[in-house]
């Protein structure tokens, strides 16, 4: 997978994906909307791509914060806290990335992957997976079989929208609240 690095300051994206669906259909709405709050975007995180939409990587890249870094594929050392998928394969394919994206995820993190929109007429990838791509169902399974839990859908166009995957809360460890945040209990002064 390629690699592509991206601050907010540092310039347009290369490499769309190809034969994909219908990007954001207004993103400057989106952002507005808290598109990007909502996704898990907040500064000094690491955001990665995976086989995104034509033209995904260079709008969502205009509205995150300088300090964030996006990437186009894998980042060169993980962890990374939040993943975006379009999955092209079979609900295998999907179950072997979530498995491998899960092993790069921060313990704070959530994993997108694109669904569909069952009125819409259009796959995620239409191809193997028939005119449709993936349903819902399958992609909520092949989550639920690496040990991830849904927790959150958000609207990505008309065509598709995301279902967030993250780590169970049992099997986050003893690593304690996410930065910024102080241990439940705990009197703050």
């Amino acid at each position: 997978m390629s690699r592509r690095r991206h601050g907010r300051t540092g310039g347009q994206g290369q490499g769309q994906g190809q034969g994909a669906p219908a990007p954001i259909a207004n993103p400057q709405q989106q952002n507005g909307d808290g598109f990007l709050e909502k996704l898990g975007v907040r500064p000094g995180i690491i955001i990665c791509l995976m086989n995104p939409p034509e033209g995904f990587y260079s709008r969502i890249s205009n509205g995150i914060p300088s300090t964030c870094r996006l990437y186009l594929g894998l980042p060169p050392k993980p962890p990374a806290h939040v993943f975006l998928l379009w999955p092209d394969g079979t609900r295998q394919d999907l179950e072997t990335s979530l498995q491998y994206l899960k092993s790069m995820l921060s313990l704070e993190g959530g994993i997108w992957v694109a669904v569909s929109k069952k009125n819409s007429g259009r796959g995620v990838r239409p191809g193997q997976n028939g005119p449709q791509g993936l349903t819902f169902e399958e992609v909520q399974q092949a989550g639920l079989a690496m040990g991830l839990v849904d927790n959150k859908q958000l609207s990505f166009s008309d065509t598709h929208y995301g279902l967030r995957f993250v780590i169970r809360r049992a099997d986050r460890g003893e690593a304690g609240p996410p930065p910024g945040r102080p241990p439940a209990g705990a009197e703050q002064r």
